[in-house]
């Protein structure tokens, strides 16, 4: 339901000489003459130049950038002789703002003109009015308050015999101007809970049937050549709720629906106003946006009720609704997927099908070496492993992490050295939505792997934190990491499931993980992690004093070392 928030009254303009002398009626000539305008603002009003207070209400005020343009026309509306600008002249703008003189010099009135059609706008309105009987103002796109207050339509009409003069060379009258559009500020609530990206790009976009959004005006009218369609709006997200603002021809058929981007994300609600715009008029549009209900599940084919779907059938990819009822098929793809339903009320639902399986294939491995006695690969500021393989773990025991939490691998890395598997445990939260992988570090004594006659296992590199990085004292051949003396080195698994990163403190607003079992409560963030070999299968400060290969978290020009799916 539109809740008004300001009435406007037809803007009231005075074409008067900024003088008090006497006027007199004169005959049209054709000589140029100095053509003055005093526009006076109603009071309450709105119009191009108005602001929006932080009490909400709106306040109007005459600036330096307004003008008028005006043309003189013939009887039938069409055009006698090319549009003119009047200035405003900012040194009459009154203390209030409601009052301020615009002038043009070189006015002539054309022959066969019987009236002088005038807009009142602004210096950033890109409609052309030099269109004169045919104005094309285009709507489709308006980026804020300023874009949607500069594509209003303020129009206004004088008859040549009301011209008055005081002075042969001037001319001047009085028209009262009126709005041709309404104004409509979007406040769309979002779902409780939603965090919103301050990066992400936000618009609403208006789409019905019966919304111009391309005008074409003829002496105030809207013409027949005006075209139909979307209305697309910059918006905002402060306080829980996305903002936005459109100019409407007046009295239109709003019947919409509204579709609300942040990012990624989507929102459809139908906007059915109860009542009319009334030109010059501004309302607020109050609508709570619908959460996107969803769930993880597992590959299995399944199905969940869903009540607020309707009567119409709907389908999606590997989704289907019917009946009440949302299913979706077993997940055969080998890789996780997700598909969302979009129901004509504007509800949807979204499901994501992901198992630790669905991670197992080829995947490439980006980082930063360095290489010592036994490397497998050689230092390098930017490395990319081509050939890494998730496959199955070496070891599956249940082993309980300093969180209290108890993790058991279920992928195995092969390809970052030699024929060694890194055990990793992929995390999936089903309630929660969420999903991440810890690689296993290891450096248990018994747990080595045969490596060209010695034993590796994988440990991770230690640094000391600093304000916005991390650096010096660090230690890269730790292998008595603490009880237990095994850490899972967690990395970030992007929403599109193909990117898992590890982000480097320095290029991304995070914390690097600590080793919170670890003595050194300083020298304790996980920058990385590497290889090392002992010649017995036992790892501690006096078999362990070197790695052969380590792989740090700031990789050249990345934002942390990451897997890649292929």
């Amino acid at each position: 339901m539109y809740k008004k928030i300001l009435t406007i009254f037809a803007l009231a303009a005075s074409l008067l000489a900024c003088n008090k002398v006497e006027n007199e009626v004169v005959a049209p000539e054709n000589g140029a003459k100095t053509l003055t305008i005093t526009a006076t603002l109603g009071d309450p009003a709105t119009r191009l130049s108005y602001s929006e207070a932080t009490d909400g209400s709106y306040k109007a005020r005459f600036n330096q950038n307004d003008v008028i343009w005006a043309y003189f026309a013939k009887a039938d509306n069409s055009v006698a002789g090319p549009a003119t600008k009047l200035e405003i002249d900012a040194k009459t703008i009154s203390f209030d703002g409601k009052k301020a003189c615009f002038r043009q010099p070189l006015v002539s009135i054309p022959e066969g003109a019987t009236k002088l059609i005038a807009y009142l706008t602004n210096t950033a309105n890109t409609t052309n009015f030099d269109g004169g009987d045919d104005i094309v103002s285009d709507i489709s796109s308006q980026a804020n308050l300023t874009a949607a207050l500069n594509n209003q339509v303020i129009y206004g009409a004088v008859d040549l015999k009301d011209l008055t003069s005081s002075d042969p060379d001037a001319l001047a009258a009085s028209i009262p101007f009126s709005y041709k559009t309404s104004l409509l500020k979007f406040s769309l609530v979002l779902p409780e809970g939603t965090t919103v990206d301050p990066k992400a790009a936000v618009s609403v976009t208006m789409s019905g049937e019966k919304i111009h959004n391309k005008l074409h005006i003829s002496g105030g009218v809207l013409g027949a050549k005006s075209e139909m369609g979307e209305l697309k709006l910059g918006g905002t997200v402060a306080g829980g709720a996305v903002t936005a603002y459109a100019a409407v021809w007046a009295g239109e058929d709003l019947n919409s629906k509204l579709t609300v981007n942040i990012g990624d994300d989507s929102y459809v609600i139908d906007f059915k106003p109860s009542a009319t715009t009334v030109s010059g008029k501004v309302y607020t549009v109050e609508r709570t946006l619908p959460s996107v209900q969803g769930k993880w599940v597992k590959d299995e084919a399944g199905s969940v009720d869903f009540p607020a779907g309707g009567a119409t059938a709907v389908t999606e990819g590997f989704l289907s609704y019917a009946d009440g009822k949302i299913s979706w098929t077993k997940n055969e793809t080998g890789k996780p997927r997700s598909a969302k339903l979009s129901f004509s009320n504007g509800s949807s639902y979204e499901v994501t099908q992901v198992e630790s399986a669905d991670f197992k294939g080829d995947w490439t491995f980006t980082t930063k070496t360095f290489a010592g006695a036994g490397s497998f690969v050689a230092k390098a500021d930017l490395y990319t492993f081509e050939s890494v393989t998730f496959g199955a773990p070496r070891n599956t025991e249940a082993l309980k992490d300093v969180d209290g939490k108890t993790y058991t691998n279920n992928i195995g890395v092969k390809g970052l050295f030699f024929d060694t598997i890194l055990d990793a445990c992929l995390d999936i939260d089903y309630d929660a939505k969420t999903a991440r992988i810890g690689f296993f570090l290891d450096t248990r004594d018994g747990i080595g792997q045969s490596v060209n006659g010695k034993y590796a296992t994988y440990f991770p590199g230690l640094a000391t934190r600093s304000d916005t990085a991390w650096g010096k004292p660090w230690l890269y051949t730790e292998t008595e990491l603490g009880d237990p003396d095994y850490v899972w080195m967690w990395f970030k698994i992007f929403d599109d499931f193909n990117t898992i990163m590890y982000q480097n403190r320095t290029t991304a607003d995070v914390e690097l993980q600590a080793l919170t079992q670890y003595s050194n409560a300083t020298m304790n963030l996980i920058c990385g992690f590497g290889v090392v070999l002992s010649d017995t299968n036992v790892f501690n400060h006096s078999t362990v004093n070197a790695y052969a290969n380590f792989f740090q978290c700031n990789p050249a020009g990345k934002s942390g070392e990451f897997f890649t799916r292929k």
